[in-house]
């Protein structure tokens, strides 16, 4: 899986769905540029888009296209170091970042997803988070070898408004 290598400072995050997209989160990063796109997907189900600035692997958004399974409950409880207030950077030098045909790629992930009154959360693999990297009600699960193990988004902070 792609690593999570440092963290900066967030500006902030919108999270939303609608009858198309399960579940969005978009940081508020610069995005004149076309980012790279990682399409992680599950061999049980589950398929999600995450976008990463080209030059810089700052996170820009994760798109959860389909629902992975949904498990009973929490493959983990968290007890580790949040930092508030941060965006993950990936590891994007493996990337041919000067070929805009080479901005996709693939990696498959045993992927599911945890739904609580307060809040939903989707696991990558069997990766315990280690750190939990939190802009406003988003927060990015990082295992102990920089692997993106967790996405938290709070319930209450997603924007459900429906399209006309």
């Amino acid at each position: 899986m792609t690593r999570v290598v440092r963290w900066v400072a967030c500006q902030g995050v919108d999270v939303e769905r609608d009858p198309w997209i399960p579940l969005k989160a978009s940081w508020w990063v610069d995005r004149t540029r076309q980012p790279l796109n990682l399409v992680v997907s599950s061999p049980s189900g589950g398929l999600i888009e995450i976008d990463l600035q080209r030059e810089s692997g700052e996170l820009m958004g994760i798109t959860v296209v389909t629902m992975p399974i949904q498990a009973d409950s929490p493959k983990h409880s968290f007890r580790g170091e949040v930092i508030d207030n941060a965006l993950p950077v990936f590891d994007v030098s493996g990337w041919d970042t000067s070929d805009p045909a080479r901005r996709f790629a693939r990696e498959t992930a045993d992927l599911s997803w945890h739904h609580s009154e307060d809040q939903e959360v989707i696991f990558f693999d069997d990766v315990e988070s280690v750190t939990k990297i939190a802009c406003g009600p988003v927060a990015v699960g990082v295992g102990s070898q920089g692997e993106l193990a967790g996405l938290w988004i709070e319930s209450a902070a997603i924007d459900e408004t429906p399209l006309l």
